[in-house]
């Protein structure tokens, strides 16, 4: 077959997909996508406790190196990139890994577990990722007396703090249920009263703590604006550059339309609006599919829009019908990624609409992108031959290998 060399950018667009294929390792589409950091402080006892799982990409390229080798370069590598602060003061944390991840072992990536003194009394705490951990998911629940709750969570980006995480004051506990210094000061001394006045008022049994000013416990709220840029952030950084999965996708819907900007504007309608409907479905527990069906449904359905565009004479039929019910399928993959982030209940809805508008723009920037590298291929036959063929079968290729990878995970 004879290329032009009037169509560079054919050859980008292939080179690039060639990367997507042998490239993309990941048997997962959302598989250590968000690490996961969980935090027990207890102000009472004086330390904090926790678990952080994160992406083992982040320290090694494999394991050959063995336990002993790896858990020193992990370890170094969270004291660079993870900080709590307590009331401005950042504590000193000792780590220890528990477990490193192997593809069949921990459940979301190494397993370090952290300890740290915290002082008595203690206001706020404050939790830094360095810019490595690109998204970390910190859950916080305070093991003091009086204060154990369901815990709260917040969202945070590589390179950035959470908000001041607000513990209970002893006066927000009540004396009863604080710290035996503090209760033994707020029972009364008793005393011997041998003589009594008529006009002296009775004794109570215990001194009433005083009232104090209600203080929200948890994460201090944000201002929508800086909730909805940081899941605008996750969600276009789930598409570009981590999402191969969809990124293939969208790029076999652009060949597929042979370069009619209108009917691929409805494909993508119908796509973007299912994959709205099932992220927002997800996010709330309401309807939730296991991973292992997902993933690789998600995979075959990249591979059989490349097929049908290699079968297909002309422009595949029912094209829009099939962008909307593999929406749907995408929209899970996307809300079972969101899920990670536990999000915040104040926010709910902004940081679901964010998301979502983060994944669009991302989704934007691919098709744009396309359509710019696709220009110079104004005639159909050139565009069938050195597009829509060579892109499909490497995209189809693509489909099939994540699948089959998937389902034998």
């Amino acid at each position: 077959m004879h290329v032009s060399l009037k169509t560079p950018r054919v050859f980008l667009a292939l080179a690039a997909l060639l990367f997507a294929l042998f490239g993309a390792d990941r048997s997962d589409a959302h598989q250590l996508a968000i690490d996961q950091l969980t935090l027990f402080p207890d102000t009472a006892a004086g330390h904090v406790r926790g678990q952080i799982l994160f992406d083992p990409k982040l320290t090694r390229a494999n394991n050959d190196d063995g336990f002993a080798a790896i858990s020193p370069r992990v370890i170094a590598f969270l004291r660079q990139n993870l900080a709590v602060e307590v009331d401005g003061r950042r504590l000193e944390l000792s780590f220890e890994v528990r477990e490193l991840w192997t593809g069949d072992g921990a459940i979301g990536g190494d397993s370090v577990m952290l300890d740290g003194d915290v002082p008595r009394g203690a206001k706020e705490l404050r939790v830094f990722a360095g810019a490595p951990l690109r998204a970390l998911a910190v859950s916080i629940e305070s093991t003091s007396a009086g204060e154990r709750a369901s815990p709260q969570s917040a969202l945070l980006l590589g390179g950035d703090w959470t908000p001041s995480y607000r513990f209970r004051t002893p006066a927000q506990q009540g004396w009863a249920e604080g710290d035996p210094e503090l209760l033994a000061e707020k029972i009364p001394r008793h005393r011997e009263q041998t003589t009594a006045s008529p006009t002296s008022e009775p004794r109570t049994a215990l001194a009433k703590p005083e009232a104090a000013a209600p203080v929200a416990i948890g994460f201090a709220p944000e201002s929508a604006w800086r909730t909805a840029s940081r899941y605008v952030r996750l969600g276009f950084t789930h598409i570009l550059p981590r999402g191969w999965d969809h990124v293939l996708f969208v790029a076999a819907l652009v060949l597929g339309l042979r370069r009619k900007l209108r009917g691929l504007l409805v494909q993508l309608g119908a796509f973007t609006v299912a994959h709205t409907v099932t992220l927002g479905l997800g996010a709330i527990g309401l309807v939730v599919l296991p991973g292992r069906i997902v993933e690789p449904l998600i995979a075959f359905s990249i591979a059989f829009v490349a097929v049908e565009n290699l079968l297909a004479k002309g422009e595949p039929k029912h094209r829009a019908a099939w962008a909307f019910a593999f929406g749907l399928l995408h929209g899970q993959g996307f809300a079972s990624a969101l899920a990670e982030t536990g999000l915040p209940r104040e926010s709910f809805l902004t940081a679901l609409l964010s998301f979502n508008v983060g994944v669009e723009l991302g989704q934007l920037v691919v098709v744009a992108a396309l359509l710019v590298v696709l220009h110079g291929l104004s005639d159909a036959e050139r565009f069938r031959r050195y597009a829509v063929r060579p892109g499909s079968i490497l995209i189809a290729m693509a489909g099939l290998y994540w699948g089959v990878e998937r389902l034998v995970a």
